[in-house]
């Protein structure tokens, strides 16, 4: 797969992905066949916990997280999120050097 350097000037992140209110986008691919998105962003260095609790709230109270990483004292840095309706999964992962990464798609019943 070649991808570009760089995202068009005119783009726009996709709204069923979550995004920190303060991230550059930096990287989105669509997986149509599977009805997935994942993406990838650039946010201001720091606690990966405190980025994981700020992503679950953009996702909404619909997703739950299952991973339960929110109990590793401040040291989570990513979570699985499930959603019952429609039922879809969520992966997002955080780096402590500031680089956000968040996969979707919906589950089959």
């Amino acid at each position: 797969m070649k991808l570009p350097v760089k995202l068009p000037e005119n783009f726009v992140w996709p709204r069923r992905l979550p995004i920190l209110s303060n991230a550059t986008p930096f990287r989105v691919m669509l997986f149509p066949k599977r009805d997935a998105a994942y993406g990838a962003f650039h946010y201001p260095p720091g606690s990966t916990a405190e980025a994981l609790d700020q992503i679950t709230a953009v996702a909404g109270n619909n997703w739950v997280r299952m991973a339960h990483e929110e109990a590793n004292l401040g040291r989570a840095s990513g979570e699985i999120l499930i959603r019952k309706n429609p039922p879809s999964i969520m992966l997002v992962n955080f780096t402590k050097e500031g680089v956000g990464v968040v996969y979707t798609r919906p589950l089959k019943k």
